[in-house]
């Protein structure tokens, strides 16, 4: 019988969370033991219901980053099985049960993630599993070349565009929006490295380090999530923090390819944020929806309007600061 922590992050709306808690409730198996936490990202945005009866609620006094507090819910989880599931992903009936099938008959897996289709149906990829990340990678990232030149190798590789969503396989990078591991084997690799304040590249690091240790991550085919319209949690709060998940970026770069190869991307972070600036400022609007279309953005037209203040925030602070423990 599975001991499981189902751990929901939320950032401003706990009502999404709650609902979300009842539908996954009514989908598991009654016989299971089940954990339920609801973690608050940033206490200060919170709004809505209370936590249902039965689930714990943990929150701290203020934002502190992503990876603090997914070792918050880390250490209170009691299951020997500890599943991250986001909002508003809402799991197909099974998905949960394939996910805790694959960690039980296959000793050899730390961690298992799943497939999320958008409010289309349309598989999410590039955003399920990812190759680890390189330098020329995360470049063409800044500089739109993943979208100017989407049939570009490097991208292909590093987004595994090519890669067949319809077969389990070991990855290297299992996003973590329908992220189960065993919670043991994340204690003791130390958690999520809370150096990094947004998140991503702390979930990067621990698949690396759970990989390192032996251990494979597995991409589920069948256990399918799929989201409404609305923007997942991690895009919500990376309106208010979008700086921080660039710097988070340029610290990964110092430590895996050096000081010269955060140099390099620090450089370009400027020339981005001017090129984003560009595009969301001296565009006619209708141009700007026609190229949004044209080149598959996930973003809509009014998020990328929206975002100017956190364009010129991080342009400013990518020429005027410098990187902080980047060890």
């Amino acid at each position: 019988m599975p001991v499981l922590t189902v751990v929901i992050p939320f950032y401003e709306d706990l009502t999404e969370a709650a609902g979300l808690v009842s539908c996954v409730r009514g989908q598991l198996p009654g016989k299971w033991e089940v954990e339920w936490i609801l973690l608050a990202l940033d206490p200060t945005k919170a709004t809505g219901v209370d936590a249902p009866d039965g689930v714990r609620l943990i929150s701290g006094t203020r934002y502190e980053g992503i990876p603090a507090a997914k070792n918050a819910a880390l250490r209170a989880a009691c299951g020997s099985m500890v599943l991250l599931l986001s909002p508003p992903l809402v799991p197909s009936a099974g998905a949960i049960e394939s996910l805790v099938e694959v960690l039980q008959s296959h000793p050899e897996v730390g961690a298992v993630c799943g497939k999320w289709r958008n409010s289309r149906a349309v598989v999410e990829k590039g955003y399920n599993v990812r190759a680890f990340p390189t330098l020329r990678a995360l470049a063409y990232d800044l500089l739109f070349l993943n979208k100017l030149l989407p049939g570009n190798a490097c991208t292909r590789r590093y987004k595994m565009h090519d890669f067949d969503h319809r077969t389990a396989r070991s990855v290297e990078h299992g996003l973590d929006f329908a992220f189960l591991a065993r919670t043991e084997l994340l204690i003791g690799l130390g958690g999520f490295d809370e150096r990094y304040r947004f998140g991503w590249f702390e979930q990067v690091e621990m698949c690396q380090s759970i990989i390192r240790g032996g251990h494979q991550v597995v991409f589920e085919p069948t256990a399918e999530f799929s989201s409404p319209d609305r923007a997942p949690v991690i895009d919500r709060l990376l309106a208010d923090h979008y700086a921080e998940f660039y710097f988070d970026q340029e610290r990964y770069a110092a430590r895996w390819f050096g000081v010269r190869g955060a140099a390099v991307l620090r450089i370009l972070l400027a020339a981005g944020m001017i090129v984003r600036l560009a595009f969301a400022l001296a565009l006619p609007g209708a141009l700007r929806r026609k190229l949004l279309v044209r080149y598959r953005s996930y973003v809509a037209d009014g998020y990328v309007r929206s975002m100017t203040r956190a364009y010129w925030q991080t342009l400013r602070q990518a020429l005027s600061t410098r990187l902080e423990a980047a060890e």
